[in-house]
């Protein structure tokens, strides 16, 4: 595999505060060596300040308002 490419992982999220940490952490955990983790959030609830939680893990959160 060339290992230049990144694998992308893109994961809606809608007021997901009780299960986007296990979900984030499982992706974290894949074993990926170049991989990048983006959630496309539109809550009401505090799902985007979890998901900000691993900004130093190298998950990136746009948020859809």
């Amino acid at each position: 595999m060339n290992s230049n490419l990144k694998f992308s992982i893109v994961t809606p999220s809608y007021n997901e505060e009780k299960d986007i940490r296990e979900t984030l952490e499982y992706f974290i955990n894949l074993s990926y060596p170049n991989k990048e983790i983006i959630v496309v959030d539109d809550s009401t609830d505090r799902t985007p300040e979890i998901v900000k939680e691993f900004e130093s893990q190298g998950v990136r959160l746009i948020r859809c308002k």
